[in-house]
């Protein structure tokens, strides 16, 4: 009996490598699984591109002289300068998965006929490139797009490069509330349904308390509270230029908080 557990085990160990050694001539040492390159569909200039237009959302992104982008038809807006700048830089390099029909393709076999999404950019000399994006591809996580002017060649292109052009106006604003360094602050105070809760001031590199009474703070809490403002950032925006019913309505003409702060060099907020 010891013999044959003794024959099956040397079977098992012979079985064991000669499986090992199949499967590294089959996976040489250092090679990996290819995965297949992007494909440039084109490339401009990004700091030629003075204006991005997306439909259906309507959004218009055009270039100030100074190189930060604005809403074309709601210049006081302010816009994400990070979103926006991510876009013109895809859309200026457009690179797409893979090519999958050639110059004449029929378009709408691929729904690039009727196109549910259009981004089409605008050089500072006049050319223009408009994407369009068809249907989803059967195995999804992929759109069907072709580009205009051109000679019909069909791409499939991300899902997540397409779900940021149907980005709309709100996607495209800039959603921090403040715009101030916290580290900057020099004084502040706190008010708490109309009343002043704290007032505080800095003293070189500590901060000093003057409200409700006076008194030395430990330096990371007017910190912690003053970081915590300066980070806030809108979820939705309900106006745009609220009126001043809105503005009451909104419970703002009396509101639960109020900060107000000094910076570092006369600034004030």
């Amino acid at each position: 009996m010891r013999r044959y557990l003794g024959t099956v085990a040397v079977v098992a160990v012979f079985c064991a490598l000669l499986g090992l050694f199949l499967w590294n001539r089959s996976h040489p040492a250092g090679k990996t699984e290819e995965v297949p390159a992007e494909v440039e569909v084109y490339r401009l200039e990004e700091g030629d591109v003075a204006l991005l237009e997306l439909e259906p959302s309507g959004v218009k992104l055009e270039r100030g002289g100074d190189g930060s982008w604005r809403f074309k038809d709601a210049p006081d807006l302010p816009v994400d300068q990070g979103q926006a700048g991510l876009v013109a830089s895809m859309l200026a390099r457009l690179k797409a998965e893979r090519k999958v029909a050639e110059a004449g393709a029929d378009l709408a076999q691929y729904g690039l006929d009727e196109p549910q999404v259009q981004a089409r950019v605008t050089l500072s000399s006049g050319g223009q490139k408009t994407l369009l994006v068809g249907d989803e591809v059967p195995v999804k996580g992929a759109y069907y797009c072709t580009v205009a002017p051109g000679d019909g060649e069909v791409y499939t292109l991300a899902s997540h490069q397409v779900e940021m052009l149907r980005g709309s106006r709100d996607t495209f604003r800039q959603h921090r509330l403040v715009d101030f360094d916290s580290s900057q602050v020099t004084a502040f105070s706190l008010y708490v349904d109309g009343r002043l809760s704290i007032k505080a001031s800095r003293v070189g590199d500590a901060w000093a308390m003057e409200s409700p009474w006076a008194c030395l703070m430990a330096p990371w809490r007017p910190q912690s509270l003053l970081a915590s403002f300066a980070s806030l950032n809108a979820t939705e925006f309900a106006s745009d230029h609220p009126s001043p019913q809105e503005i009451e309505a909104f419970g703002l003409g009396a509101p639960h908080l109020r900060l107000e702060y000094r910076l570092k060099g006369g600034g004030a907020g």
